[in-house]
C-alpha cells in the first residue's frame, strides 16, 4: 500500500516513507502528504514495533511533508504493561518534524460496544457522486476514491459519504 512504511536497515524502530503522488493532495506545485496517510504510516510502524494492534492514536501536525519527499518515521516505546504499549511516533523530513503521534496498542478482554449509531442512508449506488470544483489532479489521494454523498447538511455541521 502507498502508506506502508519500509523498515530502515540500521534501526528496528526506524522506517521510511516517500510521499508519492497517490499519498498526496493539494494544487499542482504545492502537493503535500495527506494527514490521514501520515497517520496510517505512523500507526503501521507502531504496530510493527510493538507487535500489537492499535487501540487509539492522536497525531499533531506541525508542518506538511511535500510530494516526493522522503519521510523518516521513528517509533519510541514509552511504556505499558503486559497487554498495552504506549508509543510516540515522530515523522521528520530533512531534519524537520512534520508530525508526532502518540497512541496505545494492545488489547484487553471484555465486551465490545459501539457509541455512535449508523444513520439510515440510501445505498451507495443511490447517492450522488461528490465532485470538487477545485480538484484537478487525477493522480493524488482524492482521485483514488469514488466519493458519494449520503448526508450533506453543512449548516448543521453534518456530512457523510
Amino acid at each position: 500500500m502507498f502508506w506502508s512504511p519500509r523498515l530502515s536497515s540500521d534501526n528496528e524502530n526506524a522506517f521510511k516513507l516517500v510521499a508519492s503522488p497517490r499519498a498526496c493532495a493539494g494544487p499542482a506545485g504545492r502537493e503535500f502528504i495527506m494527514g490521514g496517510v501520515a497517520q496510517a504510516a505512523a500507526i503501521e510502524a507502531a504496530e510493527i514495533v510493538s507487535g500489537k494492534p492499535l487501540l487509539w492514536s492522536t497525531i499533531q501536525f506541525v508542518t506538511a511533508g511535500l510530494l516526493n519527499q522522503s519521510i523518516d518515521i521513528e517509533v519510541e516505546l514509552l511504556g505499558g504493561g503486559r497487554s498495552i504499549s504506549q508509543v510516540l511516533v515522530t515523522l521528520t523530513a530533512d531534519g524537520t518534524v512534520l508530525q508526532t503521534m502518540s497512541g496505545a496498542l494492545g488489547g484487553r478482554q471484555g465486551t465490545e460496544r459501539q457509541f455512535v449509531s449508523m444513520p439510515t442512508v440510501a445505498a451507495p449506488e443511490d447517492c450522488s457522486i461528490k465532485t470538487d470544483l477545485d480538484h484537478n489532479n487525477d493522480q493524488d489521494l482524492i482521485a483514488q476514491f469514488e466519493r458519494r454523498i449520503a448526508i450533506e447538511a453543512p449548516h448543521d455541521g453534518l456530512g457523510a459519504m
